[in-house]
Parts: C-alpha cells; structure tokens; sequence
C-alpha cells in the first residue's frame, strides 16, 4: 500500500466447503501476499454463483469491470480461486 495509508477494509472472494473454511482460506491469502490480518468486519455471504453478474450490478456497479465475468467467475469457483474486491484504504484511525 501506498506509505501514507495505514489500513484498508477487503472483501475477498472465496470457495469452500462451509463458511469457517473459506474465511481461514482467504485470511491465508491475505498474509501470503504480504497483507496483515486485523480483524473481520461485517458478515460472511453466501452468494449463488449463477448470479454474479446480478450481484456484481448491485453491490459494485461503478467497479464492475474490477470484477471477473459470469464465465471468469464460474471458472474460479471451479479451481477454488480467492480474489478480492477493491480495497477501501483510509489514513487515519476513525
């Protein structure tokens, strides 16, 4: 991250056989690519991956083109891929 930011809330994209697993997998991927992990914020989805591109529409509309296609999606669900959304980095303590 840039020098003058201290944090960022994450959402990250995750398969796994229940919810415990997918977030333990997605915390992994965090620190693997050198991120620390403070604490999760909000809840866990569940989200139908037949309709990604309705949920993408609806939640990050003005990011869309951020996100994989519906075909992209379906692909990654099949290898177990993690991916994030688009960091929201603050530099300041709230």
């Amino acid at each position: 991250m840039p020098p003058n930011l201290i944090g960022a809330l994450v959402v990250c994209y995750a398969t796994g056989k229940d919810h415990l697993t997918a977030l333990r997998d997605a915390v992994s991927k965090l620190k693997d690519d050198g991120y620390l992990f403070q604490d999760m914020h909000g809840q866990i989805r569940e989200l139908d991956p037949s309709r990604w591109r309705d949920y993408v529409a609806g939640q990050w509309s003005e990011f869309s083109t951020h996100f994989p296609t519906q075909e992209e999606l379906l692909r990654r669900v099949e290898t177990g891929e993690i991916f994030y959304g688009p960091f929201c980095s603050y530099e300041t303590e709230s």
